[in-house]
């Protein structure tokens, strides 16, 4: 893959340290650490696409993928880092292999109080996942935030979303407390030849993302469920 890997981590090297090249390389993976006790792992998941036929030849964690997570996770367990997770194909949906997907919910399982947020894309659409134990369906872990994306296929005007964050101060949770969508209407930007980027919503208006306890999701999202049946 150094046809590919090779240019992008040329790109990738202009907002990179040194140190996180070697793994975009190899893998297209990195780990970087931008404040004290927070850490961003992205991390390249197309490894578990089903559209990806090399994985006929190696599914189980081809390029140490995970071997990779686990231990970047573990060293940000030991320093006591938060980590915020980037990857490209939301677990469980139907384009990503079934067994790399129980790996990863055993890996997130493992690391709840280190891992605050995951962020994906690849859907084109606006939705979210929320982890539960896999040894207690009743007790939710962690949150995926899976958002819609620029590009306009599908019949879809173009989002981009910006996130608020718990900031960089002595004991902050970094977990995700607010985001805002923003959509271009397509229609109107090819009418007036000019593209406006019109706020769509942030969630704090429908529901409480606390930064303590997944189960405030939980109970918000049957709650939405249950609004959504009247």
């Amino acid at each position: 893959m150094s046809w590919l890997y090779d240019p992008v981590t040329k790109i990738w090297g202009r907002a990179l340290p040194q140190e996180a090249l070697h793994t975009v390389r190899s893998c297209a993976g990195y780990s970087v650490s931008p404040y004290k006790g927070f850490r961003i792992i992205s991390v390249n998941n197309n490894y578990c696409n089903k559209d990806n036929y090399w994985l006929l030849l190696n599914a189980t964690d081809p390029c140490g993928t995970l071997q990779w997570l686990i231990s970047e996770l573990q060293n940000a367990e030991d320093n006591n880092e938060k980590v915020h997770l980037l990857l490209h194909l939301p677990p469980g949906e139907a384009g990503c292999l079934m067994v790399w997907s129980h790996n990863f919910y055993d890996i997130i399982n493992r690391y709840e109080n280190t891992v605050v947020n995951q962020f994906y894309g690849h859907s084109h659409r606006d939705w979210f996942e929320l982890f539960y134990d896999t040894r207690d369906f009743q007790r939710p872990i962690n949150f995926g935030f899976v958002a819609p994306a620029v590009t306009s296929i599908d019949r879809t005007n173009p989002v981009y979303r910006i996130y608020t964050v718990d900031g960089n101060y002595e004991g902050s949770s970094w977990a995700v407390i607010d985001y805002t969508n923003y959509f271009l209407n397509l229609t109107e930007a090819n009418l007036q030849e000019k593209a406006t980027w019109t706020y769509a919503y942030n969630p704090k208006w429908y529901v409480t993302l606390n930064t303590d306890s997944y189960s405030c999701e939980d109970n918000s999202i049957y709650q939405l469920t249950k609004t959504a049946e009247h």
